[in-house]
């Protein structure tokens, strides 16, 4: 089986293609500075824009990211930085000011690769994530529910990302298309194709 879908806005896939991600680099200036990255963020769930996916990682735990519906295990929020970086430490807050829409029976993951991801904090009663990474490389951050678990919203307080480099942007992401053919690799040919089209299509 394969899933592809497009709506205006939003990330919607369960997986990725291939990305321009430079594995392990390290960008400095000429003095030794880490240069900043910035990070996209691409969510499988609508919101307003009141509560839009840049809010997840404002600084600000006043405003907040809110999905506008459910989130299911084959949704996903993910930030994604334009390359990788040290990271020593991650926390996700959850749950509006009330302590409600707390997320539970769901997983935070990294990858270096935004391609395979590992799984390294599991969320709690009070709807935290967090994860001591020591220094790993991170190339993107995933939220997802564990299988057969389901959430009537997904609401982020803060995606705190501690690293000496800092994240100078955050921003939605642009429109994208991505293809998971693990249950049918005879249709990857095609699948890139419409990953390609798609994306053409976006500016439109």
């Amino acid at each position: 089986m394969i899933l592809i879908q497009t709506t205006v806005g939003i990330y919607l896939a369960l997986g990725f293609g291939q990305t321009s991600i430079a594995s392990g680099v390290h960008e400095r200036t000429s003095s030794g500075k880490q240069l900043p990255v910035e990070a996209l963020i691409y969510s499988t769930m609508p919101s307003t824009w009141e509560h839009r996916p840049a809010m997840a990682m404002d600084g600000d735990l006043s405003s907040t990211f809110q999905s506008d519906g459910g989130m299911d295990d084959g949704d996903t929020f993910l930030v994604l930085l334009s390359r990788p970086i040290s990271v020593q430490s991650i926390q996700v807050s959850t749950g509006d000011s009330d302590g409600n829409d707390r997320l539970v029976d769901a997983q935070l993951q990294t990858s270096v690769d935004a391609v395979s991801f590992t799984r390294v904090a599991d969320f709690g009663k009070e709807g935290i994530a967090s994860s001591d990474l020591r220094n790993r490389m991170v190339a993107a951050v995933r939220i997802r529910m564990n299988p057969r678990k389901g959430s009537p919203k997904l609401v982020i307080k803060e995606i705190a990302i501690l690293s000496f480099t800092t994240i100078s942007h955050v921003q939605y992401g642009p429109g994208r298309g991505f293809y998971d053919v693990s249950q049918s690799p005879d249709l990857a040919g095609w699948a890139a194709k419409a990953e390609s089209e798609m994306e053409a299509f976006w500016p439109d």
